[in-house]
């Protein structure tokens, strides 16, 4: 078995059998589209065409690299035997976290059950735009997750998880208890583990109760985790220490920025988006920086529209408010936005934004600006 390691834009033709994140492909064509470096896991007698002006081939490596989901084996059969029904999986930035969530979907879905992703990396995530947590019971195998429509989506309004993880857990054990039906569910989490990240893990693992923690990587947070976990008699979880896959080829915050930016544009679509002016008194609650505003106008909360009026009043006087990323939701469901936009201005207490969405009447803003001109 060879691993081969492509970077995309590609398409792939397959002439005999080799395998994607746990996908089996046979005498298949693929369309790749995303940057991201995707692992073929080939037979020796399998051939592969790659079609395209774009597409990186980063060379072809033996098994034993530790490059292909063979490094993984023995987890997924310990996850599979006992049965395990709500994991978590930790470790750093580049340790693999979201291949591996991925892969075992996949293979759960081999098995003819029904897995639960939640993909809470606020950065990097694949099932939502950045600053947000997307969710989606999986039916069919994929071996990219920007495949996949989020079943719903919570946001959180920053791409850093530092400083906001109240919030991330919040909408994690949110997310858990309203979910479609499913059999499994797995909660894929950011790369945030020093100092305070990884206290947030474990008040992560506290509130939502897995049965199992795979941690990545880093064999002291693993046993860390189970420090913390032998103080805690409420329920019983295992912990697994996985490896990552060998860091032949790193992410620069070129490549960091440019998958994220890709990730924003499935979200965003300015061809179609129209401009939409939305008076502060019609509009039932206001999300900024982990605050819930309620701009309508009464005496009781006057002072805290005040406050908020001040705070856009100054935006916009500084340009601030200008392509400032947002959600758009519903009030009679907190927390969970079904469509984006872009502020373009702040008046005479109206909201003017960019957007696809046609009925809402909650707003979440971001503290990101997007420019896609760049």
């Amino acid at each position: 078995m060879k691993i081969l390691l492509i970077r995309g834009p590609v398409i792939i033709t397959v002439y005999g059998e080799c395998n994607i994140l746990g996908v089996k492909i046979t005498n298949q064509r693929i369309c790749w589209n995303s940057t991201k470096i995707l692992p073929i896991e080939k037979r020796d007698n399998t051939k592969i065409h790659f079609g395209g002006s774009k597409y990186s081939i980063y060379g072809i490596y033996s098994s034993d690299t530790a490059l292909g989901m063979a490094i993984w084996k023995d987890i997924l059969r310990s996850i599979m035997d006992l049965k395990y029904k709500k994991i978590v999986v930790i470790g750093a930035s580049d340790s693999g976290k979201s291949t591996f969530s991925l892969y075992l979907a996949n293979k759960f879905i081999e098995s003819n059950l029904r897995p639960y992703l939640i993909d809470a990396d606020v950065g990097q995530g694949d099932l939502a735009p950045p600053t947000c947590i997307g969710s989606a019971v999986l039916l069919d195998q994929k071996i990219d997750l920007s495949m996949i429509k989020a079943d719903q989506i919570s946001f959180i309004g920053s791409i850093q998880p530092a400083k906001n993880e109240i919030r991330i857990i919040r909408c994690v054990s949110k997310l858990i208890n309203k979910s479609k039906p499913h059999d499994v569910c797995i909660v894929n989490t950011d790369g945030y583990l020093h100092g305070m990240g990884l206290y947030y893990k474990l008040r992560l693992i506290e509130k939502i109760k897995p049965d199992c923690v795979v941690c990545l990587g880093d064999n002291n947070i693993c046993k860390n985790i189970k420090k913390f976990l032998r103080q805690l008699s409420n329920w019983k979880c295992s912990i697994i220490n996985g490896r990552k896959p060998n860091p032949i080829i790193r992410r620069s915050s070129l490549l960091r920025f440019e998958k994220r930016l890709n990730t924003f544009s499935r979200f965003v679509n300015l061809k179609e988006s129209n401009s939409v002016q939305i008076p502060l008194k019609d509009v039932k609650s206001i999300y900024y920086r982990n605050r819930f505003y309620l701009p309508y106008y009464s005496a009781r909360n006057s002072l805290q529209l005040n406050n908020f009026r001040y705070v856009l009043m100054k935006s916009a006087n500084y340009n601030l408010l200008n392509n400032i990323f947002i959600g758009l939701g519903s009030s009679k469901e907190k927390d969970i936005v079904n469509g984006f936009g872009l502020v373009k201005n702040f008046e005479n207490d109206i909201l003017t934004i960019l957007t696809t969405c046609k009925k809402f009447d909650s707003i979440y803003m971001s503290d990101l600006q997007l420019d896609f001109s760049v």
